[in-house]
């Protein structure tokens, strides 16, 4: 019996792709509506009898909206694409947000909530940045300050105006585990690139929720950790409202300065 409706953007990136495998291949009481640009990065999984694909844009309100129709929970884990500042499409996602709440706002039964995917840096739902994040954004992540200002101001529009309640999931840095578990082979028959192949191992810790401290750069957490810890967060109305940070559980030492 299907308990969750999932409209899922963003469903071919690396964290959308292992989102979808997740909630298909391990959960039956789960169906996705997911909308793509071009179905052939859904892979097999395109077939699955508990997918529906809608074909088309972030651009297209009809897209969107069919999309959205009914469904229980709203999962967006877009990521516009990687580039330099000036030529990153500045408010390319505040634009959706805006589009995407004016949508639920309209549907008659509303999603039980919408779980929003941003990176480490971002602000709060009222505008606030950890101290850390002020100044690891200009110094080292100066390359994407536009990219991350979109993301604050998509939170704190979410934050203002969303008609459903909210999560903001805040992770640092990703990295694909199933490459990793491939490397580990390399490292251990030793490769060329093996240090560096560890140290991408010993990075492999299961994530966890933390509400005081942002990512560090250290703090690594994989595309397929973050996927599977969104779908935990389908149930967890304790976090409605709220914008945790997605750390890895056994993070190396804090200084209690930074708390």
């Amino acid at each position: 019996m299907i308990r969750k409706r999932i409209a899922l953007f963003g469903g071919t990136g690396r964290t959308g792709r292992s989102f979808l495998r997740s909630a298909l291949q391990d959960h039956d009481d789960i169906s996705v509506t997911v909308l793509v640009r071009n179905p052939d990065k859904l892979g097999s999984l395109a077939h699955h009898p508990r997918l529906t694909t809608v074909h088309g844009s972030l651009e297209d309100p009809s897209c969107v909206e069919e999309t959205l129709r009914d469904s229980t929970h709203v999962v967006c884990m877009i990521a516009a694409a990687f580039c330099p500042n000036d030529e990153y499409p500045r408010g390319c996602m505040t634009i959706f947000a805006q589009q995407l709440t004016l949508l639920l706002s309209h549907m008659e039964e509303k999603p039980k909530v919408v779980i929003y995917q941003a990176g480490g840096l971002s602000t709060d739902g009222s505008g606030k940045r950890h101290w850390i994040s002020s100044i690891l954004g200009p110094t080292k992540y100066k390359f994407m300050l536009n990219k991350i200002h979109d993301n604050d101001q998509v939170i704190q529009f979410l934050a203002q105006n969303s008609p459903i309640p909210y999560i903001i999931t805040r992770a640092g840095s990703l990295f694909d585990e199933e490459a990793t578990v491939t490397a580990e082979a390399a490292a251990a028959a030793g490769g060329a690139d093996a240090s560096a192949q560890v140290g991408l191992l010993e990075a492999k810790q299961a994530p966890e929720l933390c509400l005081k401290t942002p990512p560090l750069p250290w703090d690594k957490v994989s595309y397929q950790s973050l996927a599977l810890i969104t779908l935990e967060l389908l149930d967890e109305e304790s976090m409605y409202g709220k914008c945790p940070y997605v750390v890895p559980m056994k993070r190396k030492c804090i200084p209690s300065c930074m708390m």
